[in-house]
């Protein structure tokens, strides 16, 4: 059985873009089933905020420059035993570079790991992110349909490696979570992720600056019904629902 450690993960991510829902949010929260809703309404404030992870420190620690770190690409290990590179994956893509924090921390589940790729050019980037839950499962071509008809831009869902998309609940129970990415040239490359852990929710979106830069949390999208989406504006708490919900998860990302 897998060990809950009192710290849980949260990857730093990307958004900037101004978001709107598919229909009105009224008509949806109006549609929307009741435990879609109650699961984000914990009126709690923000108290023991904890950052597990940053890239930047990460980096630093290796011996790379800051403005190197350009996100390129994402990568999702999981499985029931907690057996996965340290430090560095070799995909058959390229390096990633591990984040040591498993985002199932406090909820019991799978071991869940998130590896970036870091680039020195611009090109073909990681330039949003946002976290999608849902009440089922969904399959890539079906999530990258979802996001990219609800906003307008090519959007699509983190991968392991063998590229199928992954919960990031998996073996926890709750809402099935996803973490969607984007490669919008609109917007500029994410440069720094934090993971943080709280026992605690938001209860609206902010921002935070740490070492010079601006930190965004990754908010959440999730399903009213077939064809409709909403925007919560709330942060997307990766351990959303879980049985063992002990610790919130949650993602910062900065571009500074």
């Amino acid at each position: 059985m897998k060990k809950v450690y009192c710290f849980a993960a949260l990857f730093g991510a990307i958004l900037g873009l101004s978001l709107a829902s598919c229909n009105s949010e009224e008509e949806e929260l109006n549609e929307s089933p009741v435990s879609e809703k109650l699961a984000f309404d914990k009126n709690e404030t923000l108290s023991d905020e904890e950052v597990l992870f940053s890239t930047f420190d990460n980096a630093q620690k290796n011996g790379l420059k800051s403005s190197t770190i350009l996100t390129y690409d994402i990568k999702i290990l999981h499985g029931n035993s907690d057996n996965f590179p340290e430090g560095q994956y070799i995909g058959n893509d390229g390096w990633f570079n591990k984040i040591n924090i498993d985002l199932n921390n406090g909820a019991g589940g799978e071991w869940i790991y998130l590896y970036y790729r870091t680039a020195n050019s611009v090109e073909n980037c990681i330039t949003n992110m946002m976290g999608f839950a849902s009440g089922k499962s969904y399959t890539t071509t079906d999530l990258m349909k979802y996001m990219s008809s609800c906003f307008n831009t090519a959007w699509f869902p983190g991968f392991d490696q063998n590229n199928n998309p992954v919960d990031l609940n998996a073996g926890a129970g709750g809402k099935y979570v996803y973490l969607e990415l984007s490669k919008d040239r609109t917007y500029a490359p994410i440069t720094g992720i934090q993971i943080v852990s709280t026992t605690k929710d938001f209860t609206q979106i902010k921002s935070k600056v740490e070492g010079g830069r601006t930190y965004y949390p990754v908010i959440c999208c999730t399903t009213v019904s077939e064809g409709g989406c909403l925007l919560y504006g709330r942060p997307m708490d990766f351990n959303l629902g879980t049985k063992k919900h002990k610790r919130s998860i949650f993602i910062y990302y900065t571009r500074e």
